[in-house]
């Protein structure tokens, strides 16, 4: 009887062992999820900054013959004025008493207590036709007292009635004389105007002379 139960016993025991370790179910772990994070590309359009030039506009300074050359403010030797048909240019004067009396014998000398004053003059001819320069204007000096003074001093050298009809294009060169007050030279101013025109057709030009 003893044996039947030590056998039964060892029965039990083969048959746990056969039976093994109940499974056990592994735990299936879900693969770690993974995060992409999208790369986001911001292009930022280029600030394009337009800067406007500055202009800075310069207003010419512009004298007219209305302003140079009039009684109030005559023109300065060398400029040239543009004249109805003419470009005229004051070269400048002297007192030339001495070398108008040498010229000729037959020339007077000079009143008391004035100058021959010789002026040098350019002259252009831009009209269509031909003109004597000479022959159609007026020469004067204005006295710094206000004295208009013409008288001619007789026969000069390079004599500017002497250069006779220009056609266009053509410039002449010569001199005018006129005597003159000593104490009215300094300060004075030479008139050149068309033939028998008034004060308002004249231009004036600083007399300037050299002794």
């Amino acid at each position: 009887m003893k044996r039947l139960i030590i056998a039964g016993s060892l029965l039990a025991l083969a048959l746990v062992g056969c039976g093994g370790t109940p499974a056990v179910e592994e735990a299936t772990t879900a693969p770690d999820a993974t995060t992409t994070t999208a790369e986001v590309t911001t292009t930022l359009a280029p600030t394009t900054t337009t800067t406007q030039p500055t202009t800075t506009t310069t207003r010419a300074t512009t004298t007219t013959t209305s302003d140079i050359g009039s009684f109030s403010n005559p023109a300065t030797r060398t400029i040239t004025m543009v004249y109805p048909e003419w470009e005229i240019t004051y070269l400048g004067g002297r007192i030339d008493t001495q070398a108008v009396l040498d010229e000729n014998m037959f020339n007077d000398p000079p009143p008391e207590g004035t100058e021959f004053v010789t002026i040098g003059i350019e002259a252009k001819y831009i009209g269509t036709a031909s003109e004597d320069f000479w022959w159609t204007h007026n020469f004067a000096i204005v006295g710094n007292q206000g004295n208009t003074f013409e008288e001619s001093c007789g026969v000069i050298p390079n004599d500017l009635s002497d250069q006779g009809d220009v056609y266009p294009g053509g410039v002449i060169t010569g001199d005018e004389c006129i005597i003159v007050p000593r104490d009215q030279i300094e300060g004075a101013k030479l008139r050149i105007a068309p033939l028998f025109a008034d004060d308002d057709s004249a231009i004036f030009y600083r007399l300037d002379v050299t002794p």
